[in-house]
């Protein structure tokens, strides 16, 4: 907030100047001395309590934003990759699973089709054992942007049955995001004794994949040469 960095402006340069000077006028320079110590103290600690009630006002949503480091980025995107295009799904952490259904079909063909808007990802298919006339999906996605992990912004992306076809409709070209981070001042962190990491990375990791494990005498018919890549059986 604006105001501590002036209060502590004032504290810092203009009172210690005033009482200093008040100070050289004086004829008891000795006892000066100790008053000048104790109002200066005492202002001090006064800032020092205003900082912290002040600080109790900021808004409590910039704790939610999840600052990435570079390295870690690396990390989240290699273990997905690796976990989910071997078809290990079970080693995969379940925070990043962000959409699952299930879908009654009983053809033998199914061509699957994007409608509308931007899907960037893979899709990983895995047959099953057996022909159980069902289509299980997942939607797992991480995605970093400036050192800050923004998944929780982007829209899954949308399935629909519609007769013989699997539409995929993705998000818009363009989403707009926009962060506030409140940073604690110096003066409050002496009580607190945190500190404010800030992100200076310019990280960005897109990871999306629609996971669908299909009936195994599925067909599926792709005519659009999308991703997709076949794991398992």
């Amino acid at each position: 907030m604006a105001i501590i960095p002036l209060l502590i402006i004032i504290a810092i340069v203009v009172l210690p100047s005033i009482l200093i000077m008040q100070g050289v006028n004086s004829s008891n320079k000795r006892i000066k001395s100790k008053r000048l110590i104790k109002t200066f103290l005492g202002c001090y600690l006064a800032i020092l309590l205003l900082s912290i009630a002040l600080y109790g006002l900021l808004p409590t949503k910039a704790s939610q934003v999840v600052v990435v480091k570079e390295k870690e980025a690396d990390q989240i995107t290699d273990h997905l990759y690796t976990d989910i295009f071997n078809g290990k799904i079970q080693k995969v952490d379940p925070t990043f699973i962000k959409d699952k259904w299930t879908l009654d079909y009983k053809g033998e063909k199914l061509k699957i089709v994007q409608t509308e808007g931007f899907f960037e990802g893979t899709i990983v298919v895995e047959r099953k054992l057996e022909n159980d006339g069902e289509i299980e999906g997942t939607y797992y996605a991480s995605t970093i942007v400036g050192g800050i992990d923004v998944t929780k912004e982007i829209e899954p992306v949308r399935v629909r049955l519609v007769g013989s076809k699997l539409e995929l409709a993705g998000m818009p070209e363009t989403v707009n995001l926009e962060y506030a981070i409140s940073k604690k001042e110096f003066i409050v962190n002496q009580f607190t004794g945190e500190s404010f990491v800030q992100s200076d990375s310019d990280a960005y990791r897109d990871f999306q994949v629609l996971y669908l494990r299909i009936p195994r005498n599925l067909d599926l018919i792709d005519e659009q040469d999308m991703p997709i890549h076949y794991v398992g059986h």
